[in-house]
């Protein structure tokens, strides 16, 4: 008797185990689970914002596109006329734009400045 006792009690130890093994790797699914769908939604919602900010700077630079071309397009005729310290006031009002212009436009700005600098030493300036 004792011993069918015993039995019982180890068999229903081990199955009340089983379930809160059970339950617990269910609880670590789910938790798994929701973790993924945040980091997603955490991913999605930074996309986001990095094409809203993509989307301001170019509305930015659309305010200002015009002028920012006929001021290159002035400052390049000046430097082929050889007028560098004139191109250079104009390069410099560029600048002032230059945290709104797109990388392309701060590579062709940052081109412009560096032509000038080198027309201004070979004309013997600073």
């Amino acid at each position: 008797m004792k011993l069918r006792y015993f039995a019982a009690i180890v068999v229903s130890a081990a199955l009340v185990a089983a379930c809160d093994r059970e339950t617990a790797s269910q609880k670590v699914d789910e938790a798994v689970k929701t973790a993924g769908s945040a980091a997603d939604k955490a991913g999605e919602a930074v996309s986001a914002a990095a094409d809203k900010a993509k989307e301001v700077a170019a509305e930015g630079f659309d305010a200002i596109k015009g002028q920012v071309e006929e001021l290159y397009n002035q400052a390049m005729s000046l430097v082929n006329e050889k007028k560098f310290t004139d191109a250079k006031a104009v390069a410099d009002k560029l600048m002032t734009w230059k945290d709104k212009l797109p990388a392309d436009w701060q590579t062709k700005v940052a081109d412009l400045v560096k032509k000038i600098e080198d027309g201004i030493k070979a004309m013997g300036g600073n």
